[in-house]
């Protein structure tokens, strides 16, 4: 549970009640003061050297663009493809290559998703987080050997940005929308810590998150996040401000899945064999990995959940 919150827990639920860290919304939001919050974080980062994902999307699109505004110095680093479903996330990759003069990029074909699952080390519960590890390990460790501490993201984007925004008279950031909430928490305390760099979602910090909050005011949901296009338009590329798109990354999860499949049956044959779920045949976990393209979106997800639960259990035991 998120430290300072408070939670009331029952024998098979549990549910939020509040945070001892309130967040007031502001009652005037604007890209200046916006700017003034983005400043005021970039001021609590002093003497870091930052290190900033280049996903080629629309959220990290935005953390580059606002820290630029406010001076900032960071360096670049992501994952790029020649797939054909990754060109628009490519050809914004490139717009910033040009732009910072350089950015340090590895292949997704070279880091199959799904990779390193035998190496996650012991964490309290089960979690999606743990299926790209190997992919923020790698970033962790080039942050590490650049001497960065800090490796900022465009987490909370999503929320931010697409999600809708609750109307009510309340003037405290709902807890859907608190840092604790928003943050990719796992990957920054299993993988980058250990490296000595924090995994930071930038939109997710309170003073920006709060700002964006009270700028949408009472929005519907926008999955296309067309607000955020337009609102940051003056700072963005006009291929991210003019056009809504987003690259497939199904079939890279699915190729992950078929390149790791001999791991997960192993992984999977070592719990097996200390619990004797049918649940976690080895067999069967391996040919629902090959077969994930043609499953129904309900069925992805119960895979994807028992594996993280077969990630977990192993990673108990091989280092127990």
């Amino acid at each position: 549970m998120p430290p300072r919150t408070v939670w009331r827990v029952a024998e098979h639920t549990y549910s939020f009640v509040s945070s001892l860290d309130e967040v007031p919304i502001p009652v005037n939001a604007t890209i200046g003061t916006l700017l003034r919050a983005v400043e005021s974080q970039v001021d609590k980062l002093c003497g870091r050297k930052l290190v900033v994902e280049l996903s080629g999307g629309l959220d990290t699109s935005i953390v580059i663009e606002l820290l630029t505004a406010v001076g900032a110095q960071f360096e670049l680093v992501g994952f790029t493809s020649d797939a054909y479903g990754f060109r628009t996330e490519r050809a914004i990759q490139e717009y910033y290559i040009q732009k910072f003069r350089g950015a340090t990029t590895f292949r997704y074909e070279d880091h199959a998703a799904f990779s390193g699952l035998v190496d996650v080390p012991i964490h309290p519960l089960p979690t999606n987080s743990t299926h790209f590890y190997s992919r923020h390990r790698l970033v962790a460790s080039f942050a590490s050997s650049l001497g960065s501490d800090a490796v900022l993201s465009g987490e909370a984007g999503d929320a931010l940005f697409g999600w809708p925004t609750p109307s009510g008279e309340s003037r405290i950031l709902p807890p859907t929308h608190a840092r604790w909430a928003l943050s990719e928490a796992w990957s920054d305390q299993y993988i980058y810590r250990p490296f000595g760099v924090n995994y930071i979602s930038f939109l997710a910090e309170s003073e920006i998150s709060a700002q964006i909050y009270a700028m949408r005011g009472h929005a519907r949901a926008d999955i296309h996040k067309w607000w955020a296009r337009k609102s940051f338009a003056e700072l963005l590329p006009r291929e991210l401000s003019l056009y809504a798109y987003k690259a497939f990354h199904d079939g890279w999860v699915v190729d992950g899945l078929r390149t790791c499949s001999n791991d997960i049956y192993m992984m999977a044959a070592f719990v097996f064999e200390r619990l004797n779920d049918p649940r976690i045949d080895p067999s069967s976990l391996r040919k629902l990995a090959m077969q994930y393209s043609v499953m129904p979106e309900q069925s992805r997800k119960n895979f994807l959940d028992l594996l993280s639960f077969v990630v977990w259990s192993y990673a108990f035991w091989r280092n127990g």
